[in-house]
């Protein structure tokens, strides 16, 4: 009872502070010119808007109620892509994206170019989170545009990164690796260490994706290089998991360890819990590969509670599967199943492909190895409905140019077409495949099954001339 009190206690104070704090502010802002307010207001969002995201909401509904009434577009358009930026942090994707539509429509009143082109930018980051691929990349080019005209070196390079981070989503390997290639000469040419550095850290991912695990750590190892000349511990600590992480890929647990643990060490200096977990994963990956399947699941068990604290919601998901994983290799086949059935209910909240296929395909293992054709054929179906998706997803992407324009109406009708045709034959393989699969099991279990009578049969026999 004492507990719950000093929670109310608690809510209602950090409540009344607000309210205190936005009346005082708003005190002090009141007391300026009409061409101080709005700066004032901006400055005020900036500051709060990541130690006290309500305050600086607050702070944002105030700045353009007063923008809208001043009726001068240069405050709205500013004052919009504060509240825009708000949005996005909180990951209220879409009201993000309406407020620095907003933003664009009155910066384009004043010719503002360049901020027209950040806007762009952000929406393509918007974008991108949400996995509207086709979306982010021609917000990406509309904004590399408008950089053009203003001849914002730094700004395309930028812009030309989070390109490449989306390319490599798409799963167009070698266009990432060009973009960054190109950002990484402008970040160079213009002293850009710590830019550089996120350029080799993301060239290493992508040459990892492909499976070129010495290039990879190579670039991993120049981030961290960069990293440490400028003492950025968050970079330091990522660069470690990454080289960790590929470690793990090839096989080499004793250095894998090492490098996670120094990522451990340096992310709970800087109190990143999400981080720390992330390394954590990995070193329970290597325990499961060791056998050490009790220690796997209580590191495990332990990122799973991170996750959840801080609602990461991608990776409570991949804990799901791990520990099901974990499970099955301990053959708790009824865990198993349970977190299983999370790790669905989750991929399919996220619309996760990747997930949703290894969900299924570990359910049909599970139920192939416990004689249950029937659900281990059904859940291998579904696994390749879920690739056919995907496959089908891809062909749409690849029908626009290298740009993310559309060409013309004819050539979306011919790709859609020969995505048509080729989803079709696709189609035909995957259902003979399966076909093929479920044809092989059939012929096991009965090949068995007469083994068995057989060996009885024998065992009969023996049994009887014995008796005789």
């Amino acid at each position: 009872m004492k507990r719950i009190f000093l929670i109310i206690v608690v809510l209602f104070s950090s409540f009344f502070s607000i309210a205190e704090n936005i009346d005082s502010l708003l005190l002090t802002i009141n007391k300026l010119s009409d061409s101080k307010k709005a700066e004032k207001y901006i400055s005020l969002i900036k500051t709060y808007r990541a130690n006290n995201p309500l305050l600086a909401f607050e702070l944002s509904e105030q700045a353009y109620k007063f923008a809208k009434l001043n009726e001068k577009p240069f405050e709205i358009a500013n004052i919009s892509k504060e509240f825009a930026i708000c949005y996005y942090w909180n990951s209220e994707i879409d009201s993000a994206i309406y407020k620095y539509n907003e933003a664009i429509l009155n910066f384009k009143i004043i010719n503002n170019t360049k901020e027209i082109a950040n806007c762009k930018n952000n929406i393509g980051l918007c974008y991108t989170d949400i996995a509207e691929y086709k979306k982010a990349l021609i917000h990406f080019n509309q904004a590399l545009s408008f950089y053009s005209l203003n001849n914002d070196s730094i700004s395309i390079a930028d812009v030309n990164n989070n390109i490449g981070m989306l390319l490599h989503l798409m799963g167009r390997y070698n266009q990432a690796l060009d973009k960054y290639k190109f950002a990484l000469a402008i970040y160079k040419q213009n002293n850009k260490t710590n830019d550089a550095a996120e350029v080799f850290q993301n060239t290493g991912v992508t040459y990892q994706s492909i499976g070129n695990y010495a290039l990879a750590i190579d670039y991993f190892q120049k981030a961290l290089e960069l990293f440490v000349v400028k003492n950025d511990k968050y970079g330091i600590a990522k660069s470690n998991n990454n080289i960790g992480y590929v470690l793990y890929l090839i096989d080499d647990f004793k250095n894998s360890v090492k490098y996670l643990n120094q990522s451990i060490r340096i992310k709970e200096s800087i109190e990143d819990n999400d981080g720390i977990a992330t390394s954590l994963l990995t070193i329970g990956k290597i325990d499961q590969e060791q056998k050490n399947y009790n220690s796997a699941e209580n590191r495990f068990r332990q990122c799973l509670k991170i996750f959840e604290e801080t609602d990461n919601q991608r990776m409570i998901l991949n804990s799901y599967i791990l520990l099901a994983l974990n499970y099955r290799s301990k053959n708790e086949i009824s865990t198993a199943i349970h977190f299983l059935n999370a790790a669905l209910e989750k991929a399919t909240e996220q619309d996760a492909w990747q997930e949703l296929i290894e969900v299924h395909n570990t359910f049909s293992l599970i139920y192939s190895e416990s004689s249950n054709y029937k659900l281990a054929y059904d859940h291998l179906l579904l696994a390749s409905n879920y690739k056919d998706s995907v496959f089908n997803e891809q062909l749409l992407l690849k029908s626009s140019d290298n740009n993310g324009y559309i060409n013309n109406e004819n050539s979306v009708s011919n790709n859609n077409m020969n995505s048509g045709k080729l989803s079709i034959f696709a189609n035909i393989l995957i259902y003979l495949s399966i076909f093929i699969v479920f044809l092989i099991i059939v012929c096991v279990y009965f090949s068995e099954r007469k083994k068995n009578r057989h060996l009885k049969r024998r065992i009969k026999q023996i049994e009887n001339s014995q008796i005789k």
